[in-house]
């Protein structure tokens, strides 16, 4: 797991395995976090173990498995769609809906979804914001000399996912890495 990933996991956590090629799930807890870095690449990255219990089952040694490790969970808080969130240097913010106009509020988060983000402050429950609109195309500047975002990294094949909505807010975790049941 890569080390912008690894802050938010602690052993203890429950976590989700899934074995696609078997169609099996199976509860876990992350059991230990590994201190050195193993990655191969500029980006540092750690080995996170996850005990299993395999209910009986007898799940192939070494098979692709995705793990999915509950890193945040709040319940009965006021959320609002992750898209409705802009950062600025002064912090985050929301555009309100108020009587036909908008308004920029500044507003605190708390834990931060794919979907869902949570509001600590600054808006309350029935406020209706606005939303990104993800179908408008994004005009290139004809001034601009870039090619666009650089200096990234990391590897494309993990992903970090965290599911939440309603009247609450369901964690999410990190995914990716290889299943060894617990004993092996």
């Amino acid at each position: 797991m890569t080390l912008s990933k690894i802050v938010g996991v602690a052993v203890g956590q429950t976590a989700v395995v899934s074995l696609p090629a078997f169609g099996s799930t199976y509860d876990g807890e992350v059991s230990s976090i590994g201190a050195l870095n193993v990655s191969t690449s500029s980006t540092p990255s750690y080995t996170v173990t996850v005990a299993v219990d395999a209910a009986g089952d007898s799940p192939r040694i070494g098979a692709t498995a995705d793990a999915a490790v509950q890193v945040a969970n709040a319940s009965d808080v006021l959320t609002v769609p992750t898209s409705a969130i802009s950062r600025t240097a002064t912090g985050a913010t929301v555009t309100r809906l108020l009587d036909g106009t908008t308004q920029t509020v500044l507003v605190t988060i708390g834990a931060l979804g794919a979907e869902r983000t949570e509001i600590t402050d600054g808006l309350s429950e029935g406020d209706a914001v606005v939303l990104a609109d993800l179908s408008q195309t994004i005009t290139a500047d004809d001034e601009s000399t870039g090619t666009g975002l650089t200096g990234l990294g990391g590897s494309s094949d993990e992903q970090f996912d965290f599911r939440g909505g309603g009247s609450g807010f369901s964690g999410g975790g990190a995914h990716g890495g290889d299943f060894t049941p617990p004993g092996s």
